[in-house]
């Protein structure tokens, strides 16, 4: 069983943590139709839920499953896109109330395509949704995010990420067959880092072994802010390229691959910031540290993995 796609909150209060945005969302969604707002900005970090709350409001909207299009904005961030939706937008749906467009990674379209949108967004069709969700909301220009119901999303407390474990057990074991000792348990939530797709993902591997040792070895594994330590400790010091490969290669295995370079970045940076807040640091070392923040100031979005890996590269020197 792939657990991500056979467990999704169906309806808001299936919906575990982010309760300010849900109850906004509730409340929004008994709105008359007329003045209901047909632009929403969605953001926050990876995996806390942005394109479940989408794929609810979609539903509260009655949006038929057809006619709900989600888009990756990495692949389709040009004006000839834009131009396409434009152009299908104002079709009505054959079935269901709506049709609801939502814009993943939302702030990699280009200049020229983001004109285009406000456009779009400005003289709406009646039955069109546009939902633009985005891990950098600031990136966004001002004249898009101004017309847009802002919404942020959080990562989920340790008390929110046990329900959210319970939630997916329950879908996974109803009868409650499956024993997982208590340890193992904790150190899911603990690895998660307050992210239900990383507990979800986590939560897949542990049930693919058979023992306590073999699952908390590889939850150890799974700790995603360990690797990032360890691959900015190895960084930091100049060891050899090929090891630094290794342990890149661990963190980009445990966020399930792809392209993972600004999620990389940032954690490098928060990194930084801790290793600088630390009464520990001598001023050498933090001085090394202030080095590699300038390294790392630049977002990765047009230069991709290439651009982080040159980044590490250079952060050894």
């Amino acid at each position: 069983m792939n657990l991500a796609s056979s467990w999704r909150p169906k309806r808001f209060s299936d919906v575990r943590g982010n309760r300010a945005v849900v109850k906004l969302l509730i409340n929004t969604m008994k709105q008359d139709p007329v003045d209901m707002p047909h632009t929403f900005l969605l953001s926050g970090p990876p995996g806390t839920g942005k394109t479940t709350l989408a794929r609810i409001m979609a539903s509260k909207l009655k949006c038929h499953d057809l006619n709900f299009r989600e888009m990756n904005v990495a692949d389709n961030k040009g004006i000839d896109f834009v131009r396409k939706v434009n152009r299908e937008a104002r079709i009505p749906p054959l079935v269901g109330a709506a049709v609801v467009y939502l814009f993943d990674e939302a702030h990699q379209f280009t200049g020229a395509a983001k004109d285009a949108l406000l456009k779009l967004i400005e003289d709406t069709p009646p039955h069109a949704y546009f939902i633009f969700a985005t891990t950098e909301p600031t990136k966004v220009i001002p004249t898009i995010r101004s017309r847009c119901m802002k919404l942020q999303t959080e990562l989920l407390n340790d008390s929110d990420m046990t329900s959210v474990l319970e939630d997916v057990l329950e879908v996974v074991d109803p009868e409650g067959k499956i024993e997982i000792d208590e340890r193992v348990l904790d150190k899911l939530i603990e690895v998660s880092n307050g992210t239900p797709r990383n507990l979800v993902n986590n939560l897949q591997k542990v049930l693919s072994v058979p023992n306590r040792k073999d699952q908390l070895e590889l939850l150890k594994d799974c700790d995603s802010e360990a690797q990032v330590i360890d691959l900015c400790r190895a960084a930091f010091k100049g060891e050899d390229w090929q090891e630094i490969m290794v342990l890149y290669k661990q963190v980009k295995d445990n966020q399930g691959g792809g392209d993972i370079a600004e999620t990389v970045r940032r954690s490098i940076l928060g990194y930084c910031r801790s290793v600088l807040l630390s009464p520990n640091t001598n001023r050498r070392f933090a001085e090394k540290v202030v080095d590699v923040i300038d390294l790392f100031s630049s977002n990765t979005f047009d230069g991709g993995e290439a651009q982080l890996l040159a980044m590490l590269f250079n952060s050894g020197r």
